[in-house]
């Protein structure tokens, strides 16, 4: 008999990895880019503050996301092949993101697993599964606010910078070369 498990947590690793190069780099692209940081001060950052992410925050996030996305209740009155359904949205999530990278498309891998959730389950359960409040309150009211938000905090972290160093005298470390886009590929 094929454990499910075991297959679902050898792919979760491929995901997270994956997820690494797909996602992970938007993180650090304008600090490389800018030359603002050392390329290898900038990975020590992000790797420290994924693993102390993950290490001081735990699963709160997964657990409020998938008992946010599905109704449990439906899932508990007939737990049967969960674990086959587990490893089918990890597979579907991993490929999403294999097919977007490979195609240079911009997708979110945390939209990817959403997804990979939701198919399995509704083809088990039926559409009763899906937990529409968290779907729009946790997936797509996150998805439009959050840029417009960044925006709104961007704008005030400018008008306060501008407000502080308006009429200063700043020297800037002045780049014996121009930047070449090339540079940054």
């Amino acid at each position: 008999m094929i454990d499910f498990f075991q297959i679902s947590m050898i792919l979760i690793f491929a995901f997270i990895f994956i997820t690494g190069f797909h996602d992970e780099g938007n993180l650090i692209a304008t600090i490389v880019a800018s030359r603002s940081l050392n390329v290898f001060l900038v990975f020590i950052l992000a790797f420290f503050s994924q693993f102390l992410g993950t290490l001081f925050l735990g699963t709160k996030v997964a657990e409020s996301m998938v008992s946010g996305i599905l109704n449990l209740g439906c899932v508990q009155k007939s737990p049967g092949g969960v674990s086959a359904m587990i490893c089918a949205s990890v597979l579907g999530a991993t490929v999403w993101n294999l097919l977007t990278w490979v195609g240079k498309i911009p997708s979110s891998s945390s939209h990817a697993i959403v997804g990979g959730l939701l198919g399995p389950f509704v083809l088990r359960y039926g559409f009763s599964v899906i937990n529409a409040d968290g779907i729009i309150f946790k997936v797509l009211l996150p998805l439009f606010t959050s840029p417009i938000i960044g925006y709104g905090f961007g704008y005030l972290i400018f008008k306060l910078n501008q407000a502080c160093f308006l009429g200063k005298s700043i020297r800037v470390k002045n780049c014996s070369r121009p930047f070449r886009l090339q540079r940054a590929f």
